[in-house]
């Protein structure tokens, strides 16, 4: 419960310390921190803040809205997710 105030904390007062005090230990503590970062970049248009999340799925996520918020389709070329990728950039992709 500690670590998702720290979250709330830091996505509210655009706090990335608060999301470091966040461990990345374990699947949902690793998902925490990553979509702490990740809500941070958003806040502050960073894509470079995204490189910093785990794990990739919010990784990708993070692009995709850092890339929709600056306007900036060149991100979506760092984007693993072909569904996320094809959505960012407005591609369309073939399911063979």
């Amino acid at each position: 419960m500690r670590y998702q105030c720290y979250a709330i904390f830091a996505e509210r007062k655009d706090d990335l310390e608060a999301c470091e005090a966040i461990p990345a230990e374990g699947e949902d503590l690793t998902t925490l921190h990553g979509v702490c970062i990740s809500d941070i970049a958003v806040n502050r248009s960073d894509s470079e803040l995204c490189a910093r999340v785990e794990p990739e799925g919010i990784r990708d996520g993070c692009y995709l809205k850092v890339a929709e918020a600056t306007d900036n389709r060149e991100l979506c070329d760092k984007i693993v997710d072909r569904g996320l990728k094809s959505t960012c950039s407005g591609d369309t992709v073939w399911v063979n």
